[in-house]
């Protein structure tokens, strides 16, 4: 700001000008180091892109290694996304965008939440719709199939007075210090009457102020109000119902089965026994819904004891259950509320919240604490609202979700996600598991119930002191995922493999030129807008800096083989009957007092995962026993070990490696031992899906798509590589079917479209590169295992680390990679030079080590043949739209003229220095035109403004042209042809 000073004068007349001052140039070259990877992960977001800067925040994200499925010989088929980022970062990478993928029919596991219900409604005229509460995993996929969930309801006490009811809205006056830690959102639980209970969400919550006495006080608002009751009368039991996941499991379904057995026990809970559906899988803490007879209206309950006795002829398994009914009505009781506000006295209500626990098979645990039982009106996190991936990492997603949310107890919360998703990777690592289940988050009115925490019962013995002790038990081990018995390979969302997986198929015929305009339509302006799929997300995106960052364009699962659904021969479990013991074969004198005990019987279960984890259940002959289980490799039993001893009737293998494993259990009590069951027969590495010999044709789609995406963009390069079994010729065949302009001679046919006579160009903006690298992870004396990959991960690397160090416009080649111990197959010296004529970029054993042979793009002309020659267009392009966008609103004329030949001329000058140009002198190395060979009188009257760069690269000496187009508000590059 600047005063006005009269001609003379020494006074300060009135008056203010404003000084705008010229904008700084931007002397900082854009990046041509990050690079977006668009593959298979074991968890994360599904197509919304993500980026990190370091392996382990890779892992925070999507996980470690994920095993896909194994082939015929027991051999696993990986996941390639996670060992090409090691390989990038490996090599110097530091920054990468990532972008999940997965085809329909994916599936989110879901967990029971222990003791809690779930009660959602449209608005609050409406009835509480009441369901078992569940959670999901934050992610698609069968990752999570081995956590546990636990859910500690934590009551807290607060003194209230009851002011005014007003429909199903209650008004209370709090006492107290602990009235300051409400806020809106908190459930409080009321005792209205004996046996009878009243709850609450605040809805509003006044300042706090202290009263005539100067004690504390706050004045709070109460609604979505319901009832809880605890049950009176002892009616007799008909149905039984649950719910689990559907067939598909993509929802909830409703189950029941009929009780043929009840008894009510002395401390007012119900017994009753029922036969399960196979596969049912119902465990203590766990809510259901039980019908009596006589029209006696239903009742919740939650297992205090649960025990699988036998299995019947049918198949169903005979179960035996302990729990207390709770009435919970669908709307609010108002009579007993209303006598207890008429009373107008102190009382003390529970004020709740919960803790929630998640443990993983390694005995690690995740925690959240103080966690609401609706949705938070200061933003902490509820139950019902945990975020999912797909929110939490939302390109609209600003808020913070507090340490709550993604970091463990007692960890300093960290900076909330932006648009670019950047964050430590010890902040992404606390990531919490779980999520609210949609259905849940998505109902107008929620909030969840415990049936727990309530002034305890005394238990009466005749439940049995063994069930007791089992309920406090099986408790604290809560409560595992729920449908989990479909293919690993199905609820990752790969059940089809093809490359539709990777890449939108609305854009997959359209052709380079039209490419990105179509992609911009499609996205913004179709009747339906939305992001973009796969490797085409870096078209367009809500995440911007998607479109701004990626130089390089890698997609590594695409080399993939391929695999079908098949029918196995050999079924993963089987379950053999129990032979009876030959006489004279028990060990010792049995007391013929003594009642013979029965032996267990294995339960079916899922198949065990690609992973090698699954579930062994078996029935209890009777309450209080304690259990054996053995593993062999024989059929005999000759050589066994002992793998479990204890009370549970489930143990959980974590990590098993291919082959068939045989169990047996059996139950002792101290005095009597059964005899062994039947044994179960697990066989690890099999698959309801075969891996077939390769699938050219879709690798061929991808990397068509991938040429034509990077060139409608037109400062991308796409890394391609092969599968681990393409020999030379293979190689050499994919090439030239990549430069085909017909399908003829190509490998397989596809639905994508090649390249035409007009996209020649596209091939500049790809290399394609082989054999597979591999690499050690861990020493190996010790047996660790060599990781291979394809080489497009390594190269990355290199080209990044080279840009950041040296340029984008330095070759790569002949540079050793990091950490690589051997790669699938060396060219000979004839081989050699058919690639190197071909185009094909080997990576060899040298001696500096393994190296890259060469570094062509696939486009057969000598301008355009070298890598380096279009990165170095790449950046000129980049340069030339950041530049280019500060002349937008400039008059049109010769003084634009000499701005812009000044400022193009500084810095291709600058670069000329640093070698990325040939030539002697600068006017051989490069020329800015900008006169009137370029802008045309025409061009003047149509509004345009038009800029050639002509440099002469490192390799070629000719001139190569990049040209500037203003036209309007719009600033385009373009490559004259």
């Amino acid at each position: 700001m600047t005063t006005l000073l009269s001609p003379g004068s020494q006074r300060r007349l009135p008056g203010v000008r404003f000084d705008v001052p010229a904008p700084a140039l931007r002397e900082v070259l854009p990046r041509m180091d990050i690079a977006c990877f668009v593959g298979f992960a074991a968890n994360g977001p599904v197509d919304v892109p993500v980026a990190v800067e370091s392996l382990a925040a890779f892992e925070a994200v999507f996980g470690a290694e994920l095993t896909l499925l194994n082939d015929a010989q027991g051999q696993p088929v990986r996941a390639l996304l996670h060992p090409c980022m090691r390989q990038f970062f490996s090599q110097g990478g530091r920054r990468a965008w990532v972008i999940r993928v997965m085809g329909t029919g994916s599936v989110t596991t879901r967990f029971p939440v222990p003791r809690m219900l779930s009660l959602g409604r449209s608005d609050a005229a409406s009835a509480w719709h009441i369901a078992p509460a569940f959670l999901q995993a934050r992610s698609p996929g069968d990752w999570a199939d081995a956590l546990r969930v636990r859910c500690d309801t934590v009551v807290a006490p607060l003194s209230v007075k009851p002011l005014k009811l007003l429909g199903d809205d209650l008004t209370l006056q709090a006492h107290g210090p602990a009235a300051l830690g409400v806020v809106v959102g908190d459930v409080l639980r009321l005792p209205v009457a004996e046996g009878e209970w009243v709850f609450g969400r605040v809805a509003l919550a006044d300042a706090a102020r202290n009263d005539a006495e100067g004690r504390l006080q706050r004045v709070l608002h109460l609604h979505r109000m319901g009832t809880l009751r605890r049950w009176q009368g002892q009616p007799q039991a008909s149905r039984m119902h649950w719910q689990e996941p559907g067939v598909r499991a993509q929802q909830l379904v409703q189950r029941h089965a009929d009780v043929t057995e009840a008894a009510w026990l002395a401390d007012g809970r119900l017994r009753w026994t029922a036969h399960l559906p196979r596969l049912t899988q119902l465990e203590v803490g766990e809510p259901v819904r039980l019908s009596f007879q006589a029209g006696e209206p239903g009742a919740w309950a939650v297992v205090d004891a649960v025990q699988a006795s036998a299995v019947a002829a049918n198949g169903t398994v005979e179960t035996q259950f302990v729990a207390r009914p709770w009435r919970v009505p669908g709307s609010l009781a108002r009579q007993p509320l209303r006598h207890w506000v008429a009373q107008g006295m102190d009382t003390t209500v529970q004020w709740l919240r919960s803790t929630l626990r998640v443990q993983h098979p390694d005995g690690s645990e995740a925690r959240l604490d103080a966690l609401a039982l609706s949705e938070r009106g200061d933003g902490s996190e509820a139950l019902p609202t945990l975020p999912d991936d797909a929110a939490f990492f939302a390109p609209t997603q600003r808020q913070n979700f507090g340490a709550s949310a993604n970091m463990p107890t007692n960890t300093p919360t960290h900076t909330p996600f932006n648009t670019s998703f950047d964050a430590p990777a010890q902040a992404l690592g606390s990531r919490f598991p779980l999520a609210a289940a949609a259905a849940v988050s998505s109902q107008p009115e929620n909030l969840w119930l415990p049936l727990e925490a309530l002034p305890a019962a005394q238990h009466d013995s005749s439940a049995g002191p063994s069930l007791q002790a089992q309920a406090s038990a099986d408790t604290d081990r809560g409560l595992g995922a729920r449908g989990t018995d479909l293919p690993a390979l199905m609820r990752n969302g790969l059940s089809r493999f093809g490359w539709t997986l990777f890449a939108d198929t609305a854009l997959a015929d359209i052709p380079t030129d039209a490419l990105a305009e179509q992609a911009e339509a499609l996205r913004l302006l179709s009747r339906q807008p939305r992001n973009l799929h796969g490797l085409h997300a870096v078209l367009g995106h809500a995440v911007e800096a998607l479109m701004d960052e990626p130089t390089l364009l890698l997609v590594p699962d695409a080399v993939q083989p391929g695999w079908e659904r098949v029918r196995q021969s050999t079924p993963a479990r089987v379950i053999h009957a129990a032979t009876a013991p030959a006489p004279g074969t028990t060990d010792g004198f049995a007391d013929c007092r003594l009642r013979p005990l029965a032996a267990p019987t294995f339960l079916p279960d899922a198949d065990p995962d690609a992973q090698g984890n699954y579930l062994l259940h078996w029935t209890a002959p009777e309450p209080g026993l304690r259990y054996e289980l053995e593993e062999s490799a024989d059929a005999d039993f000759a050589v066994t070990g002992q793998v479990y001893a204890g009370s549970d009737t489930a143990f959980s293998v974590v990590g098993q490696p291919a082959g068939l494993r045989r169990y047996r259990v059996r139950a002792s009590d101290g005095l009597r031992t059964s005899p062994w069951s039947g044994t179960q027969d697990v066989r690890v590495g099999g698959s309801p899906y075969a891996v077939l010999d390769g699938s050219p044709a879709d690798l061929l789609a991808v990397h068509r798509l991938m040429l034509r995406t990077a060139a409608g963009r037109g400062d991308l390069f796409a890394l391609l590589g092969l599968p681990e079994t393409h020999r030379w010729p293979q190689a050499l065949s994919h090439a030239q079917a990549l430069r085909s302009a017909s399908d003829a001679g190509a490998p397989a046919a596809t639905a994508v479209p090649p390249l035409g006579a007009g996209e020649a160009r596209a091939l500049s903006h790809g290399s394609l590169q082989h054999a597979w690298v591999y690499t050690r992870r861990g020493d190996a004396n010790q047996g660790a295992p060599l990781i291979g990959c394809p080489p497009d991960g390594a190269i990355a690397g290199q080209l990044a680390a080279s840009a950041l160090a040296r340029g984008a416009w330095l070759a790569v080649a002949n540079q050793p990679l990091k950490d690589v111990v051997a790669v699938s197959l060396n060219p000979s010296t004839a081989e050699r030079q058919a690639l190197l004529d071909a185009q094909v970029n080997p990576v060899w054993l040298s001696p500096m080590g393994h190296v890259l042979g060469s570094a062509d793009t696939l486009l057969d002309d000598s301008d355009w043949r070298s890598v380096n020659v279009r990165r170095l267009m790449c950046l000129l392009r980049r340069v030339a739209l950041q530049r280019g966008a500060a002349y937008v609103f400039e008059p049109n004329g010769p003084a634009l003229q000499r701005t812009v030949e000044r400022a193009f001329n500084a810095l291709l000058d600058g670069l000329f220095q640093r070698g990325a140009f040939a030539g002697r002198s600068v006017n051989e190395a490069f020329q800015v035109v900008v006169g009137d060979e370029v802008n045309t009188p025409q061009r003047f009257d149509a509004g345009q403004f038009w800029v050639e760069l002509r440099v002469a690269p490192a390799l070629p000496m000719r001139f190569l042209t990049v040209r500037l187009l203003r036209s309007g508000e719009r600033v385009q590059a373009r490559e004259p042809r």
